[in-house]
Formats: C-alpha cells, structure tokens, sequence
C-alpha cells in the first residue's frame, strides 16, 4: 500500500511504479477523500476502509518522511535567544512548527546577521518554506545554490574561487 501527494514524489519513483503497474506487480486505487487507513491490524500490514468496504494489505511501509522541526528544535541555543533563528508562521502567528524562517538563499532572515555568515540547509529546518524538498535530490540542488552564492562571495573579494566543477 502507498500512499502520498503524488506532487511530492520524486518523477524516478513515478516512473518506477507505473514500470511495475506496466508489469502486473502494481495496482493503483485512487482513494479520493473518504477513506481510512488502519495500521494497528494484529495481523499486521495495513487495512484500506473505503465506502463501506475492506481490504487488507500485508505490508505497510509508512515513508512520508521527518516532519518539521521547529526552531526551538534547533540545536544552537543562541541562535535562538538572539532571534536569529525562529519558527517560520507563514502568516499565521500560532502556526510554529514549520521549520524557521530562511530566505532564497538558505539564510536565517534576522537583521543582527552579518550576510553571508550562516546557511541552514538542514531539511527538517527548512521544510516550510520548501514542502516538497526530497533527500539528496533537493540536497544537491540546495547546495549548489549556497555554494554558487558563496563563491560570488569570495570572487567579489578577491578571494581564489576554485572553479572545478564537482565530480559525482
């Protein structure tokens, strides 16, 4: 049984499980809205509950991730005290608890912060501003942001910027 926002998945596991419907090993049900998932079954597995009807399912592998952390999670105490870090609310002062506030750049937004000194790109900090974000996919692509900005950084210093590209 799988379960998921399909905008949320990644488009090779997409691919990989329309293969295995292609193959007889995948059946897909669109469940909609009025459905109810039962993990608690004592013969284990999953059990599907939809317009009055049962199924079980023998395995059920719950993978929609870390939720996320919020900044009293976060694990530098005075980033925290000096407001450098706090819970992203999206417009909603009750809303904590979808990660902290950081801008396009992955920066803490605090006016205390020298520009360019601190980066979060820790996943469950982040993920709400970036809901979607998938592992080392969205990893790379955060870090390639973080390190190009970096390097203009340097560049626009004087520093020596190594140009390498990274090998995979």
């Amino acid at each position: 049984m799988f379960v998921d926002a399909y905008g949320a998945v990644p488009h090779e596991s997409v691919e990989r499980m329309l293969a295995l419907h292609r193959a007889g090993r995948l059946s897909l049900i669109a469940l909609g809205d009025d459905y109810r998932i039962d993990t608690r079954c004592p013969e284990g597995g999953a059990r599907l509950v939809r317009a009055g009807r049962s199924r079980h399912f023998p395995v059920f592998i719950e993978a929609t991730g870390q939720r996320p952390l919020s900044a009293l999670q976060f694990p530098f105490l005075s980033l925290i005290e000096q407001g450098i870090v706090r819970d992203e609310t999206a417009g909603d002062p009750g809303g904590a608890g979808r990660g902290i506030v950081v801008d396009d750049l992955f920066r803490p937004i605090a006016a205390a912060l020298p520009a360019d000194r601190l980066f979060c790109l820790s996943l469950p900090f982040i993920l709400g501003r970036h809901p979607f974000a998938q592992g080392v996919t969205s990893s790379r692509d955060m870090g390639e942001i973080v390190g190009r900005h970096l390097g203009c950084v340097l560049a626009a210093q004087g520093g020596a910027v190594d140009t390498w590209p990274a090998v995979a």
